[in-house]
């Protein structure tokens, strides 16, 4: 891909930088990131506990505002958007799954999963049907559907978010440690899941993880420390990053 090929990108971050307070309590957590994200790419984020992973991946989402930089998520500068015009563009274009879950306790799985129609002015009888589809897709039967989050064990409730987070279609979805709570076998399956919904060539999924265990379903990985990229590579034969020069486009 070159620099003048910008149709296949889904993520481009320039020079991005994220600040938490000011004066001499001032944290930077992002320290001028450039970063390209391809359509159809699932893009891994690995790195040290507090390297900037989450920060990162939280301005790409719109749930933080960066302090300065460029960051452009399907040729949209999240930037230069009105507060409500992001908000209704993220609530359209993105898809969270988030590492605690968030599931709303009082509603069943399948009402969980219909709340992103909900925010986006669907009647609930209408996303019900949607829902369901869903949820079907990750395992869950008419019983199951029903359970209210304390019924469901922890892979059932990861799945229930990672249905949540697919059932409005969004084009980016970012995943914050998605297999950490889960056993071998589950995660595997959650991630063969986020794979399959990778492959479609006008989305990108990007994760964060620390779980050596599923860098092969990566297309490329990302090092990051100290909020900087430090290296992009393709996925090794070994299954972790590579450490060769920053891989090319796809």
């Amino acid at each position: 891909m070159t620099p003048e090929d910008t149709n296949g990108v889904a993520v481009r971050l320039r020079r991005l930088t994220k600040v938490y307070g000011a004066g001499a309590t001032a944290v930077p957590a992002l320290r001028g990131v450039d970063l390209e994200i391809h359509k159809g790419e699932m893009f891994m984020l690995v790195g040290p506990s507090g390297s900037g992973k989450t920060t990162l991946i939280s301005v790409m989402a719109g749930i933080l505002d960066q302090t300065d930089g460029e960051c452009v998520i399907f040729d949209h500068d999240l930037r230069h958007m009105r507060p409500r015009d992001k908000t209704r563009y993220r609530g359209e274009t993105i898809g969270f799954v988030f590492q605690s879950f968030n599931l709303l306790p009082s509603l069943s799985a399948e009402e969980n999963v219909c709340v992103p129609l909900l925010i986006g002015g669907m009647k609930l009888r209408d996303a019900r049907p949607s829902a369901r589809e869903v949820l079907a897709r990750v395992g869950f039967d008419e019983r199951m559907m029903r359970s209210l989050p304390a019924m469901l064990s922890g892979g059932q409730q990861q799945r229930v978010v990672i249905a949540r987070a697919i059932v409005h279609r969004p084009r980016l979805i970012v995943c914050d440690e998605p297999t950490s709570a889960l056993d071998h076998e589950t995660g595997h399956k959650v991630m063969e899941l986020l794979r399959a919904v990778a492959l479609d060539r006008d989305r990108a999924l990007v994760v964060v993880t620390h779980d050596a265990r599923i860098f092969e379903f990566a297309d490329r990985i990302a090092e990051m420390d100290d909020g900087r990229i430090v290296r992009v590579g393709a996925r090794s034969a070994t299954g972790g990053p590579s450490h060769g020069p920053t891989a090319p486009g796809r």
